[in-house]
C-alpha cells in the first residue's frame, strides 16, 4: 500500500465492493449484503431480489449470513459474542418491538447454521484482525454497529460538523428514544495503515465511502446491542 500524507484521501477506488444506498430505515443489512454480492461478481441480481428473499423487516446478523449463503457459495465466517438473542437486548428500546417474535426464528437459524454451511464462531474478533483482513483488500467485513458512535472523519473535515455523522436517515426510527442504542450495518472494505483509518461503505450515507478511526470503530461495534457481530467475507 502506498504511503500518503496526512491530508491525502485514502485510495479506495479500486475496491470491488460498490456503494449502495439502503431504500428504507430497516434494510441497511440487506444493502450491505447486496454490496458484497456485487463485489463477489454476482450478476443479474438486484436489491429487489434481496428484499424478496428476506420476508422480514426485523433483520438480525444471522439473517444476513443466510442471505449471503442463499445467493453465493463463498467462504465467510460470522463472529459473534453471543449465539442467539442476548437477554440483555430485551432492555433495549431498539429491539423491544420485535424481539419476542424473533427469538424462536433466530435461535433456529443458529442451531441449523452448520448444516446450512454457515460457519459461526463465538468470539470477539480483535481489531488487529480487522486490520489484517482488510490491508490487502482481499476481504470485506459486514458489521453491526451502534449508529450513535459511528463518526466519519472524512465527512467531519468536509462539512465541518463536530459529530461527523453523514446519514440521510440511517436506521433511526421514531420509536427509539434519543440516546438509546441504534443498530446499523456497514461494510468495511479497507484499512489505510498510513493514516490509521478504516474505510467503509455505509448504506445510510450518500458519500461513496467513509473513514473511521479505530477507537471510534471499537466504540461503535462494542456497544451493548451489537454482540460484536461481524461477517468476514473472502473476495475474489
Amino acid at each position: 500500500m502506498s504511503q500518503t500524507t496526512n491530508n491525502a484521501q485514502p485510495n479506495q477506488g479500486n475496491s470491488v465492493v460498490p456503494h449502495i444506498i439502503q431504500l428504507a430505515d430497516w434494510d441497511c443489512g440487506l444493502a450491505c449484503v447486496y454490496m458484497i454480492l456485487v463485489g463477489l461478481g454476482l450478476k443479474n441480481t438486484s436489491m429487489t431480489d434481496i428484499r424478496q428473499a428476506c420476508s422480514i423487516e426485523s433483520v438480525w446478523t444471522i439473517d444476513l449470513a443466510y442471505l449471503i449463503r442463499k445467493f453465493y457459495d463463498v467462504d465467510f465466517t460470522y463472529y459473534t459474542s453471543y449465539m442467539g438473542i442476548n437477554p440483555s437486548h430485551t432492555t433495549q428500546e431498539f429491539y423491544q418491538e420485535s424481539i419476542e417474535g424473533d427469538e424462536e426464528r433466530v435461535l433456529r437459524q443458529f442451531t441449523a447454521a452448520k448444516k446450512s454451511n454457515i460457519r459461526v464462531i463465538r468470539m470477539i474478533l480483535p481489531l488487529v484482525d480487522f486490520k489484517r483482513f482488510l490491508l490487502g483488500q482481499k476481504y470485506a467485513i459486514l458489521m453491526l454497529v451502534d449508529l450513535r458512535f459511528l463518526k466519519c472523519e472524512k465527512c467531519k473535515r468536509k462539512r465541518n460538523v463536530f459529530s461527523g455523522l453523514c446519514k440521510p436517515f440511517g436506521c433511526f426510527t421514531s420509536s427509539v428514544p434519543k440516546g438509546e442504542y441504534v443498530g446499523h450495518f456497514i461494510v468495511l472494505i479497507q484499512y489505510d495503515s498510513s493514516q490509521n483509518l478504516f474505510i467503509s461503505r455505509d448504506p445510510g450515507s450518500h458519500d461513496d465511502y467513509c473513514t473511521i478511526q479505530p477507537d471510534q470503530l471499537e466504540k461503535a461495534r462494542s456497544s451493548v446491542g451489537t454482540d460484536h457481530d461481524c461477517i468476514v467475507v473472502k473476495l475474489p
